[in-house]
């Protein structure tokens, strides 16, 4: 432990001349700056991950609320919209457009980078799955294609990404 005196501070003064003690504050002062900026970073990609997981959860609760809405009947081979009378087939295709409209906006989550490919994928997966397996996604698809607020996205998607033996558009 060192004690100082009068003496000794008035040494050490003496050997600091200003410009010297005015560079050290500048340079303590720019790590400082440094530092508060890569905090800043941090935190602004942390909130960035936090909003991706918030809208990634909230399209999966719509998701779920819109499949949950799909008659079971509609999952039946022989289903077609055609046999359903008026208020039904517009109940239907009502839930179809949601249904669409949310995979148009899966399309759009793809391409601007806020899904990662394994999400994507499996999403992708999904749709093909659907549109191989029940008519009722390809024929809503096919009535309700031009009403689809991103439907030029979506046509590109469906052309280039789902094909079938029947020709989609």
């Amino acid at each position: 432990m060192h004690v100082y005196n009068m003496d000794t501070l008035q040494v050490v003064s003496s050997h600091l001349k200003t410009d010297d003690i005015l560079a050290w504050s500048t340079f303590g002062l720019a790590i400082f700056t440094l530092l508060m900026v890569i905090a800043g970073i941090i935190q602004i990609r942390s909130l960035a991950h936090s909003e991706k997981l918030g809208t990634l959860s909230q399209y999966l609760n719509r998701y779920n609320m819109i499949v949950g809405r799909i008659p079971l009947r509609c999952f039946q081979e022989n289903f077609s919209i055609s046999k359903l009378n008026s208020k039904a087939k517009t109940n239907l295709l009502q839930i179809m457009f949601d249904y669409w409209n949310l995979i148009a906006e899966e399309f759009m989550f793809q391409r601007r980078g806020w899904i990662d490919d394994e999400i994507w994928n499996g999403w992708r997966r999904g749709l093909e799955y659907h549109l191989e397996h029940h008519k009722i996604f390809r024929e809503s698809y096919e009535i309700l294609i031009n009403s689809f607020r991103y439907n030029r996205m979506l046509r590109e998607f469906m052309e280039n990404n789902c094909p079938s033996e029947q020709n989609v558009v």
